[in-house]
Parts: structure tokens; sequence; C-alpha cells
């Protein structure tokens, strides 16, 4: 053998082997990171589609002929010269087929790419660089496999080195199905200070909603503090604080609404303050919080809120009398218009005696319907002595001529007293009425009259929602 001489080794031979063997080992090595990783290593001319001499340089195509339905984007689009783009669509639009080949439907409609391609110029070459989707791999270790695309594209991308920055702790993400098993909230855990984002996916993990409270320093988020599902499905409630400690005195409170698949500020559609981030839920869509009794907060109180309701009178307008102390929401459908003090108070304020049924009224603000259904709330004086509740009001709360009291009530609205009263009369037609018996100086009256038996359930039910929206101002 060569490398064996007179029965001794050649290690002269032998140590040209090893150079020639390591020679090939960096050969290979070479040749596959610059030609077939990163592209020939050959240097393109400045005129070429592809050249380039920083990222910046480089686009992705946008256009396609014919593009294969893919919302998953498995595969990056071709790159080029930002200086070509323009010529390069135009010429590929010119060559398009005027009909384009039918598709099958993508098999997944929500998928999680794991995968960002982003422009970049190596070796003069403008190509595509792919890294690891932290947010999407670390949503994808979170949700169940056997569901349909747990996971997208290229697995092989997704190693201990490169997904080692990612720094998921999915064990801390929170998963609240709701009642009736068809929706689940997910509160996830973004970054070091845990700041969170909400989402809303059906069972079959198709995102519904989302917020993200995250922010870049990790100080200026939200984390959530409580959250739950009202019993009826319906709505998912959460409380949440500043990740900084900003504004510890009252609770950021969001709510879900699957009627219209929104995300509310508890805020902003309900006007009060949340002082604390505990929250209760009844059904069936009822949530109590400890809320500020006013807008300048002070002193607290623990106050109910139908969700529904809310919902239902968001596009409502508001009535506010900031002389006689209290507003009230009504319906865009009605029309709204004042007659002013009535024809007792306009005696009073000639200074003439009245005598009578017809007690003064400072106000009558009359509200109709394009079915001429109308209601009045009318504004009174107080009574001079302390009203107590078997007072009957008399003309100011019902009539003194009614047939019959079918009802005659005292029920607590927000907070508020007041006085329930339907009458039958003798041309059975009924009248219904609340009034306040908590609030200003003044006595306020909502009144619904000459109604049938139909009408009045209707008048009441709308009467019932305008009374869930009044309050006195402080």
């Amino acid at each position: 053998m060569p490398f064996i001489t007179q029965g001794k080794t050649n290690w002269k031979f032998l140590l040209i082997l090893i150079i020639i063997a390591a020679l090939v080992i960096v050969l290979s090595w070479w040749m596959l990171k610059n030609i077939f990783i990163e592209g020939p290593l050959i240097k393109l001319p400045k005129t070429d589609k592809k050249y380039c001499e920083k990222d910046e340089d480089c686009v992705f195509i946008d256009f396609q002929c014919c593009p294969e339905p893919d919302p998953c984007q498995r595969e990056p689009r071709e790159v080029v010269n930002k200086d070509n783009k323009e010529k390069i669509e135009k010429d590929l639009e010119s060559k398009c087929s005027p009909i384009c080949p039918p598709y099958a439907p993508p098999m997944c409609s929500d998928c999680l790419n794991l995968e960002d391609f982003s422009p970049a110029c190596i070796n003069n070459r403008c190509t595509s660089k792919r890294e690891v989707n932290c947010e999407n791999y670390c949503e994808a270790l979170a949700k169940d496999k056997s569901k349909p695309c747990p996971w997208i594209s290229n697995e092989g991308l997704i190693t201990e080195e490169n997904t080692e920055k990612c720094d998921c702790e999915t064990a801390d993400w929170e998963i609240y199905q709701s009642p009736d098993g068809f929706l689940i909230a997910q509160i996830i855990p973004m970054g070091v200070t845990k700041e969170n984002k909400v989402q809303i996916r059906t069972n079959e993990d198709a995102l519904l909603q989302e917020a993200d409270y995250s922010s870049e320093d990790g100080e200026h988020g939200l984390t959530v503090a409580h959250a739950e599902w009202t019993p009826n499905s319906q709505f998912f409630i959460y409380s949440a604080y500043s990740s900084g400690g900003h504004q510890p005195y009252f609770s950021r409170v969001y709510f879900y609404s699957r009627f219209d698949n929104k995300i509310y500020d508890f805020r902003e559609v309900s006007e009060f303050t949340v002082a604390r981030d505990e929250f209760t839920t009844a059904a069936p869509d009822i949530v109590t919080f400890t809320v500020y009794a006013s807008i300048v907060m002070g002193p607290t109180t623990t106050k109910s809120f139908k969700l529904s309701e809310i919902i239902s009178t968001l596009e409502w307008k508001t009535y506010r009398n900031e002389e006689y102390g209290f507003e009230v929401k009504y319906p865009p459908g009605l029309t709204f218009s004042s007659e002013g003090p009535n024809f007792t108070q306009q005696a009073l304020d000639r200074g003439e005696q009245i005598s009578g049924t017809a007690p003064p009224s400072f106000d009558t603000l009359m509200f109709s319907d394009e079915d001429d259904n109308e209601f009045y709330i009318i504004i009174y004086h107080r009574p001079f002595h302390e009203l107590n509740r078997s007072y009957v009001f008399g003309g100011e709360c019902g009539s003194q001529f009614a047939d019959e009291n079918l009802i005659n009530q005292v029920i607590n609205l927000d907070g508020v007293d007041f006085l329930e009263r339907r009458q039958l009369f003798a041309d059975n037609k009924i009248g219904i009425d609340y009034c306040s018996l908590s609030g200003t100086n003044n006595l306020i009256t909502l009144r619904a009259e000459n109604l049938d038996l139909i009408e009045a359930d209707k008048i009441d039910d709308l009467l019932n929602q305008i009374l869930s929206t009044f309050r006195f101002l402080e």
C-alpha cells in the first residue's frame, strides 16, 4: 500500500490525504451555504432585476396571475429590486391568461403561519429571508393538535436554536369556555411583564375577535385581573389593571358582545367608572360592579347592569335637563317636543290663585313614534310635606278618576325608587305611570295614557327600557 513502505507508515502521503479531505469538506460546505442556501455567489450585473446592495433595495412582487387561494401564505412571493417592480408587474399582467383555472378551496382558512418572510439582500441578490414568527409559534404550542391546521408551513425551521428567542409560556394562558360550549375566550400573556392579548374563538378555533393590550415598553399596557362569561353565553367580561401601575384607583373593564361580534369599553358605553377589578355575574346577562357614584369619583356604590340593555340603547339619543337635574335616553325612532309649563303652572307664574284637579307642572316632554303612540315625562312641584311610600300622588302619579288600580307598587331601578301604577278606566283604556320617589326637589313622572291592553304591554316594555337609562344628575 502506498502509505506503507518497507513495513513503515508513509506519514507524508497520509498527511496529503488528510489535507485533501479537509479541502473537500470545506469546499462542500461553502457550496452548500452559498449556492444551495443563500444562492450562487455570482456577482450580478447592476442591470439584473434581482441586483441589490442592501435589504432596503428589495421588495416582494405583489401581482400574481390567477393566484391560488392560500390564506396561510406558505410560500413567499418573488423578490426583486424595487426599481424593477413596476415593470415586472406590468409584464406579468400583459402575459396573464384571461381565464383562470378553478382551484380547490384551501384546506385551512384560519391559519398560523410559523414563518415570517421578509425581503433581504444576500450576496448582492434579492431573496426571501425566513424567520420564525414567535407570536404564531407560541399560539400554536397551546393549540389542540387534534384540531385541523394547528401547524402550517416549514416545520424544519422550528428548531430549538430558532425558537429559543420566542420565550413561550403557554402554561400561563387562561382559557374560558362559554357555558353553551360554542365559544372560547383566551387570555394570552405578552412579553416579560405579562401584559395580555384577549382572543375570542369558536370551538373549532376560528378567530372571531381580538384585542391586544400589550405595549412596546411593557409598562403602558394592561393585564387582565378577572374574567367571566355571562350565564347566557352572550357576553365575555374582563377587568384589567395597568402593567406599569398607572391610575390604580379605577379598573378598566371591557366586554365582548356576541350579538354584534364587538369588544366594548364599558366606561364608554355606560358612562360609569368601575372602582374595583372584582365583579359578579347573574342570569341572564347581569354584571355587578363597584362603581364610583359620580363622574368625579369620590364615594363608591354597588351597581348592576344588564349588558343586553346597554347594547340595545347604544344608538339612542340622550335628553339632559340641567335645570331639573336628570337625564334619560330614548330611541332614535321617537320624535321629541317640549310643551313647557302647564296652564296651572302658568297661572301660578302670573301670581294667580289656582283651583281644580290639574297639579302644576314645570314642563311636559312629549315623545311619539310613527304609529302615533305617545308618552310623556312631566316635571311636577314636589309636594311640600315629606313623602312616604304609602302616599298616593293623585293627579301627579296616576289619576283620581281611575276605576281600578291594576298595579300599585314601589320598584327600584338602578338605585332610583319609582312608584309604578297601572290604572284601568271606564272606557277600558289603560294608563301607566312611573313616579320618582328619590332624587331632586321635583317629582318626575313618566306617563303613557289612553292605551288598549295590547298597546299597554308594548308601551310598558318601552318605558321600562327608557327607565333603565334614567338617572339624576349630581
